[in-house]
């Protein structure tokens, strides 16, 4: 079963020009494949335009050949298409038998059926062929092909390529990590080997330091026990002082209790007074908030009062200026109606007069007919003129009427802008006098706050000075309280050092200077850290040795006690006083203190040495423990670790008051002490005499303080008032502004009165034109008529007057109707104008009224608020004085009891004092009891392992065996050990908890073997065994470390161990690896070889060729040799072969490739390009036989080739597009192909 049909042969029939031609457009196309196009300027078939998409299509079909030349059975249901179509935008489409898929789908598809899409080896074209003859035996770099690199891809063992890599890699890293482990683990053992003497020789200091461990403990039990006996005497003296103590108490209470009673009352008194007067003060100031409220309402009020109090003046005048409006529109209506109706008698009267002056004249026709004609055409030339005239007449009346009607209006204007002014003069000078008041009252209120601020200077003077007498008066009383306790102190010492103390203010010794801890202060923090290292502070200090010696026969002599002594004159100025480089820069407690003198310096440090403080255990560890140098360490807490390596101190009691921040003070005389009471009263005297004083300053303070809200009340009212004044002013400058802007004519009406005086003057100039061009006809008119009189008598005459009476009257009458008409158009105007500005008025009196209501309410409230918090105000004030004498009175009642107190509680101190005294000796001895206790406690016997001497060291390596334990100390956890509380008795014999291990005791004594023990000999013994201890200095934590090194011995070997495992397996996968690569590659390489041989000998019919390794031992070292001997040649390189046999030989090697890795079908390009037409019909006879097995698709040019084919595609042009042809080359005769020809002779 193969893919395909038959092997095809496509013929490109355009040549080989055309050849180059597609091979640079194939290059080009994968830049311009999106702008492809083609044009052709042809008429049979040109195409113009862009190409949005493209496709092609691949089918596949499994078949089963059958005998005959095309003879062949397609297996069902096995076709198989495969399409991409590609876009403009570099997009792809997949399907596979029309369904959408993917590159990768279609991949594995393909791959599934056998073709070779990873290495193409189905693709052959002629410079593969070529390229195959130019290779190398291997490539000279990673990133080229050699002719094994070709056979290991065809063979597949180039995946073992990087394993082998990674593997190799590995076992080298491997090597190097096994070294480094190996070279470690012989650091170790040398280590090891090299700690095994030392480790004998601490063994031996740590025998040394059990025997010092047990006389410790002998000498703690001894302490313990002593310190027991002295608890018990302290208990007896302090039980007599609390007896004592309990009665002076019980006879004092009734006082004690009556102050303390006084003294609660005073400061409940004193607490209510602050609150009264807080709450005065806050009243004061809301009484000041609220009448400056109240006056801003007043003023509020006032102006609207006076706004409304305006406006309703100017509604009365504008409702009265509307009555005469009304009232003259109404007479001139009247007036017009009957002045209408006298005019229309009068033109009916005119009417008949006229006729009867007609017919007057009609009856002296005959007389005057020559006269009538002359005057009617006198009339005609007259009536023109006479028209004229009236129309100017009425055209000169109406502007005159404008004229005045604009005048006065201006007039009307001015009488209120002058109104306003005078206003407004009035609010200025009332301003003006309100600001020369609140000039006066800010001048008062400045001298006012003067004075209070002079108080106040006063006052706080006077505070200053109380202040000042209150520290020297407490100063005071600190001087005599500490002198009576130092009185108290000095008899309640003990009976050796208050012995020896009389002795030196007797006069009788000298040099004597008391105890060390009183001779110096240190910081209270580090006072447990100086009591717990420094015994030695309660011993004693003296100049010489004489003193001292005195100082002991005086003990001796007065059986007072025993007393231990530093001898300054002994003690050597030792350079190690001067401050010293410590490990961590941790404090010297040497340094820490500051010395009484400086020649005590020397006993302080023989007490101390150069004991260092350390924060905490974990930070003393490290100090004590060196590596260069042990130190003597002590914690805040008061742990404390010797250079023995011993650690004792701390607990939850520990020892403290060995040193204070604060030098003890001498004896007090008592002369001093009488002086220092006097000194006291003195000055408390002076204190009340203070106090008095301020305390009338204060009543000063506050009555000028009372005066001050009076005042800034009435500057707030002024101010109010000059800001309600200031917008008034502005209102009414606002206002005149207004008025003055009326006042002074518009443009416009200015403008309109000047033209209408102008009008006026041309119109009566022509109506003085007019009346004197119409006086001549009327002159002619008048002479004619006065002869017609003449001639018709005194009948025509008073006829005549008649009508001229009646038609003067009509003209009087129009005048009078023009003039009313103007009047009335006026007044209805002016009517209309106030009655908009009287129903304004009346809305803003509405508002205002309502407004003046809202204020009245809201200032009666107010007022009322005003009147309930001044009488607050003044009942608080009455308050607040009564409140203040009774606290002064119970301050003298107070002070007077607080003499009686003070006498009992310095009694009281002195018996305290005392007791404190014989408890803290009692603490001491019970700490002594505690601590000597813990010390026992933590005192451990090292268990030294005896059979390591015996110990194997054959393997130089040795183990540390069962049971033994680290020898190095380690500081155990206070709290983990019960300690007796006070009052409690300590264990007479402490238990010493045992190890684990039970192998080590230490012995405990009974109290009478304790007391058979000399104390001195014991210190002596645990003396010497310390200086052999400090002297060995062993390394005390060379056992440790010895263990240390032997089990990183071992860690080290079984590191190594596993690491060498390690590798042996990496190099075994390592070397399986090479193993299957060349195994298979050899298998591969024998078959391609075999095959190579065979295809040469069949293409070349007689030649022979052979694949050689350079290096037969490791073939992958230096490649493989293509070796060819061409028939009746010599063996030689592929490489030094002519062109002809480079591609024969190249072409066996793929033909023996394609036998080893078979594929469904093969694309050939060319390959018989450089062959003769015999190698080319060989070649073409071999892969038709190949046919039977495999689908061929070959391009040649050469006939040889293509006319063997069982289907010929031939390619050509014509007219700018590619066209193809297909010719079924089976029916072809056999005669018509070609012969091979027999090899040359």
């Amino acid at each position: 079963m193969r893919q395909g049909k038959l092997s095809e042969l496509i013929h490109n029939s355009v040549g080989p020009s055309t050849t180059g031609a597609k091979k640079k457009k194939s290059k080009a196309s994968k830049k311009n494949q999106d702008d492809y196009s083609e044009s052709s300027d042809d008429d049979d078939g040109g195409y113009s335009g862009g190409i949005d998409s493209c496709s092609v299509e691949v089918h596949f079909r499994e078949i089963i050949d059958l005998p005959g030349p095309d003879a062949y059975k397609v297996v069902p249901n096995s076709k198989l298409v495969v399409a991409r179509t590609a876009y403009r935008s570099n997009k792809s489409d997949y399907t596979i038998n029309g369904k959408a898929s993917s590159f990768t789908e279609v991949t594995t598809l393909l791959k599934d059926r056998g073709i070779d899409l990873d290495h193409k080896r189905f693709l052959i074209l002629q410079g593969e062929v070529e390229s195959i003859a130019q290779m190398k035996p291997k490539a000279p770099t990673e990133h080229e092909d050699g002719l094994l690199e070709y056979l290991e891809d065809i063979i597949g063992t180039s995946k073992y390529k990087q394993p082998i890599e990674d593997a190799n890699q590995e076992v080298e890293q491997l090597n190097e990590d096994r070294q480094s482990k190996l070279n470690r683990l012989r650091h170790v053992e040398k280590e090891k080997s090299r700690l095994e003497a030392e480790k004998r020789e601490v063994e031996d200091a740590l025998r040394d330091q059990n025997a010092l461990v047990r006389a410790q403990s002998l000498l703690a039990q001894y302490y313990v026990w002593q310190a027991l006996k002295n608890v018990d005497s302290y208990k007896a003296e302090i039980e007599k002082l609390n007896e004592k103590l309990a009665h002076e108490v019980e006879k004092n209470k009734a006082d004690v209790d009556e102050s303390a009673n006084l003294e609660a009352q005073y400061e409940e008194r004193a607490a209510q007074y602050d609150v009264v007067r807080k709450e005065t003060a806050k009243l004061t100031k809301d009484l000041a908030a609220l009448e400056k409220d109240e006056v801003s309402l007043q003023e509020k009020k006032k102006h609207i009062v006076a706004k409304r109090k305006k406006l309703n003046k100017a509604f009365t005048d504008d409702t009265h200026a509307k009555s005469e409006a009304d009232s003259t529109i109404e007479t001139l209506s009247a007036t017009l109606k009957k002045r209408k109706r006298e005019l229309e008698g009068l033109e009916a009267e005119l009417e008949g007069e006229e006729a009867e002056l007609e017919r007057v004249q009609d009856g002296l026709k005959d007389k005057t007919l020559p006269f009538q004609r002359e005057i009617e055409a006198k009339q005609k030339d007259l009536a023109p003129w006479t028209a004229k005239i009236n129309a100017k007449q009425a055209e000169f009346d109406l502007a005159e009427s404008e004229r005045a009607m604009l005048t006065e209006k201006a007039t009307g204007a001015q009488a209120a802008v002058d109104e306003a002014e005078a206003a407004l003069e009035q609010l200025r000078s009332d301003r003006e006098s309100k600001s020369k008041e609140i000039a006066q009252l800010n001048k008062e209120r400045k001298n006012l706050l003067q004075q209070i601020k002079e108080a106040e200077g006063n006052l706080n003077a006077v505070n200053e000075q109380a202040q000042k007498l209150r520290a020297k008066v407490s100063s005071a009383r600190q001087k005599v309280d500490e002198a009576k306790a130092s009185q108290a102190a000095n008899t309640s010492q003990n009976a050796v050092l208050d012995s020896l103390t009389r002795l030196r203010a007797s006069g009788r010794i000298n040099g004597f200077h008391g105890r060390l801890g009183s001779l110096g202060t240190i910081p209270d923090k580090y006072d447990v850290a100086v009591s717990t290292a420094c015994p030695a502070l309660n011993n004693l200090v003296v100049d010489t040795v004489d003193q001292g010696q005195a100082c002991i026969e005086y003990l001796r002599k007065q059986n007072v006690g025993r007393a231990s002594f530093f001898v300054l004159e002994k003690l050597p100025a030792d350079s190690r006083l001067d401050k010293i480089p410590t490990p961590e820069n941790a404090p010297r407690l040497f340094d820490l203190i500051k010395f009484k003198d400086p020649k005590f310096a020397p006993a302080f440090y023989k007490g101390l040495g150069n004991t260092l403080v350390a924060t905490d255990l974990d930070q003393a560890n490290r100090l004590a423990y060196n590596q260069q140098k042990r130190w003597r360490v002590v914690t805040l807490e008061g742990q404390l670790f010797d250079t023995s390596g011993t650690m004792s101190g701390g607990g939850t009691k520990v020892a403290r008051g060995g040193m204070s921040s604060k030098l003890a003070s001498d004896t007090v005389e008592p002369a001093v002490m009488r002086q220092y009471e006097q000194d006291s009263e003195k000055l408390q005297h002076e204190l009340d005499k203070v106090l008095a004083q301020r305390q009338e300053l204060e009543g000063e303070v506050e009555a000028l303080q009372r005066q001050t809200p009076q005042t800034e009340m009435a500057v707030q009212k002024l101010e109010l008032d000059i800001q309600n004044a200031d917008k008034r002013i502005k209102e009414d400058e606002r206002r005149v502004k207004e008025l003055s802007a009326h006042t002074t004519p518009n443009a416009a009406d200015v403008k309109r009165v000047k033209a209408l005086e102008s009008s006026i003057a041309t119109i009566s100039a022509e109506l003085d034109k007019l009346r004197s061009k119409a006086e001549v006809f009327e002159t002619d008119i008048k002479a004619l008529q006065d002869k017609i009189l003449e001639i018709g008598g005194v009948r025509l005459r008073s006829q005549k007057a008649k009508v001229t009476g009646i038609k003067e009257q009509i003209d009087h009458i129009n005048e009078t109707i023009t003039k009313a008409e103007l009047g009335k158009a006026k007044a209805e105007r002016d009517s209309e104008k106030l009655e908009g500005s009287l129903a304004t008025a009346s809305t803003t009196l509405e508002e205002l009224e309502a407004e003046v209501e809202s204020l009245d309410e809201v200032l009666t409230e107010r007022t009322q608020d005003v009147a309930n918090v001044r009488d607050q105000v003044e009942k608080a004030l009455n308050i607040a004085e009564s409140a203040k004498d009774d606290l002064a009175e119970m301050k003298a009642e107070l002070d007077e009891k607080m003499v009686l107190i003070n006498k009992f509680r310095a009694k009281e101190l002195e018996l305290k004092q005392r007791i404190q005294d014989k408890t803290k000796a009692m603490k001491e001895d019970d700490a002594k009891v505690r601590h000597w206790g813990k010390v026992h406690d933590e005192l451990e016997l090292h268990d030294i392992d005896d059979d390591d001497d015996d110990e194997n060291d054959d393997e130089g390596e040795s183990a540390p065996k069962d049971g033994t334990e680290n020898v190095e100390e380690q500081p155990r956890d206070p709290a983990v050990k019960d300690e007796p509380q006070d009052g409690e008795e300590a264990t007479p014999a402490p238990s010493r908890r045992r190890r684990p291990s039970e192998k080590v005791e230490l012995e405990v004594y009974s109290p009478e073997d304790l007391a058979a023990q000399d104390l001195s000999e014991l210190r002596a013994d645990v003396a010497t065994l310390e200086e052999r201890v400090r002297n060995t200095k062993p390394n005390m934590g060379l056992l440790a470390e010895y263990r240390k090194r032997e089990a990183e011995f071992l860690d080290r070997a079984k590191d190594l161990d596993l690491i060498t495992a390690s590798r042996d397996a990496a190099k075994a996968k390592f070397d399986q690896l090479r193993k299957s690569r060349l195994e298979e590659f050899m298998t591969g390489f024998s078959m391609i070889s075999s095959k190579l041989k065979e295809m040469y000998q069949m293409i070349t019919l007689g030649g022979n060729a052979e694949l050689e390794l350079v290096d037969s031992l490791d073939p992958f070292s230096e490649g493989i040799i293509f070796s060819v001997m061409p028939p009746k040649k010599s063996w030689k390189n592929i490489s030094n072969l002519s062109g002809g046999e480079k591609t024969l030989s190249s072409l066996a090697l793929v033909f023996a490739l394609h036998v080893y890795k078979p594929t469904p079908l093969y694309f050939m390009d060319e390959i018989d390009a450089a062959l003769d037409f015999r190698n080319v019909s060989i070649v073409a006879n071999y892969i038709k036989d190949r046919t039977k097995n495999a689908q061929f698709i070959i391009i040649s040019l050469r006939n040889d080739m293509f006319e063997l084919s069982h289907r010929l595609i031939g390619i050509y042009k014509t007219s700018n597009a590619t066209r193809s042809v297909s010719i079924d080359n089976h029916v072809l005769t056999p005669s018509a192909v070609p012969s091979v020809p027999p090899p040359a002779a």
